[in-house]
């Protein structure tokens, strides 16, 4: 991987063997896949909240309470129950012995797509359609396929509910920051100076690994929904909308960088992106079977068309989603050189320019424009020698197509005569290049030859 910043080094890392942090990278993925399967339980709880039905609780009867449980009350649990997981990611991370905290954010946003599609998604529609057709399940355990074809779109409710939670009530609540503003008012009484406190204020950076992951579950759950209820795609979009505004304040005006990823995101998110069309296109296939769509079978190339699109935009950005560029690393060294008190790196290096830029760009060249000038004054040299040989073979070459009767090499002079002809060749040339006969016709003819190759070889 890239070298980190010092500023986002996991020090405590650093002096981890590679088999101590290979050991636990495979007991961390142990522990995830662990807490993955035990988040089910509340999940399933959660579906059988839905499906049960409040008249079945006691004293719950009135229709407003039954409302409350049966609609928003499941999304907002699910949401609590997963809002300690990406905290325990971190940690998980962070013991597997990362030594980045970009390291660390790729790790999480990965991890808590997959704890969310598993849990959220696929937990979801398998204890939906459990407690929808539980009598089903008991005696005819053979229509399995069919039950979960029809418990998907009576699942979609339930996501719908799910991402209006998260955009009316999740995403204000977390702009709020009420946490945070605890913390800070803890922490003000404690702190010796006012520039301590004013510290705690402003180093407030932002979990990127929460933040990418909730978004690539909206986006699975759009994609694929999309077809077996449309109202799914506004509430999504309200979602993005609410995110947008959020998300643009706070990163203006709140939050600082604590590293640049150079784009590392950016691979994970397509691919979350394109799981969700390939779920989209089985879940399509799927449902349309069921029904026994007459043109189902024309959807079947739609998968490997995808899968097309998704390795040709490897090839086309998987090198500059991997290295740096030179111009890049170019402006990095420079930014290095730059004194620690610069106010504004970019306007210092506007500034500077010159050859201190010309000599930070000669050291990212590629080898083959790399000419030192003792190379060009031996290849002008070789040049020349080169243009003597040529001159020498064409003048060869004109006397014994003459002497052959073959057609010439070179027109002859016109009415002008071969004096015109003269004027135009080097005297030089021309006095060396006799021939037996003394015609001045033929006398030319070299010289003019030989003229052709050095403006050839020039």
């Amino acid at each position: 991987q890239n070298a980190p910043e010092p500023r986002e080094l996991v020090w405590s890392n650093l002096g981890m063997t590679a088999a101590i942090r290979s050991t636990m990278w495979g007991l961390m993925w142990v522990l995830f896949w662990l807490g993955t399967f035990f988040f089910m339980i509340p999940v399933a709880a959660v579906q059988g909240l839905i499906n049960t039905g409040a008249a079945s609780l006691p004293g719950l009867n009135a229709p407003v309470v039954a409302q409350l449980l049966q609609g928003i009350l499941p999304g907002l649990a699910l949401i609590i129950f997963i809002a300690m997981v990406p905290f325990l990611l971190r940690l998980l991370m962070l013991v597997s012995g990362s030594i980045s905290e970009s390291q660390t954010d790729m790790g999480v946003v990965s991890r808590f797509f997959i704890f969310q599609t598993v849990v959220v998604f696929f937990g979801s529609v398998f204890a939906g359609a459990f407690f929808n057709q539980i009598t089903t399940w008991i005696n005819n355990p053979g229509q399995v396929i069919s039950i979960l074809g029809t418990a998907i779109p009576q699942v979609c409710t339930f996501f719908i509910i799910y991402v209006a939670a998260r955009s009316l009530i999740a995403q204000p609540l977390q702009a709020l920051r009420i946490g945070k503003l605890v913390m800070f008012a803890i922490f003000t009484n404690i702190t010796p100076s006012p520039k301590a406190r004013a510290r705690i204020w402003q180093q407030q950076f932002q979990d990127f690994g929460t933040v990418i992951a909730n978004h690539s579950i909206s986006i699975l759950l759009g994609v694929v929904y999309s077809c077996v209820n449309p109202l799914m795609c506004p509430f999504v979009l309200l979602y993005f909308m609410v995110n947008y505004g959020i998300q643009a304040y706070e990163q203006v005006y709140v939050f600082r960088r604590l590293y640049e990823s150079a784009g590392q995101v950016w691979p994970k998110f397509v691919n979350h992106v394109m799981f969700g069309i390939y779920v989209q296109h089985i879940v399509m296939i799927g449902l349309l079977g069921i029904k026994k769509f007459v043109y189902t079978p024309l959807l079947i190339p739609a998968p490997f068309i995808a899968i097309i699109f998704h390795m040709s935009i490897y090839r086309l950005y998987n090198r500059p989603w991997s290295f740096t560029s030179y111009h890049d690393a170019t402006d990095l060294d420079r930014m290095d050189a730059l004194p620690e008190d610069a106010v504004d790196p970019k306007e210092e290096l506007l500034e500077e320019g010159g050859a201190e830029s010309m000599d930070a760009a000669e050291a990212y060249k590629s080898p083959c424009f790399k000419v030192h000038p003792g190379e060009i004054l031996a290849l002008l040299d070789e040049a020349k020698a080169m243009e003597v040989r040529v001159a020498k073979y064409i003048e060869v070459k004109a006397w014994k197509t003459k002497e052959e009767g073959e057609l010439p090499v070179l027109p002859e002079p016109e009415e002008a005569g071969a004096d015109a002809v003269a004027d135009k060749v080097p005297a030089k040339q021309v006095s060396g290049t006799t021939s037996p006969a003394g015609s001045s016709n033929v006398e030319t003819a070299p010289g003019v030859a030989a003229t052709s190759a050095k403006q050839g070889a020039a």
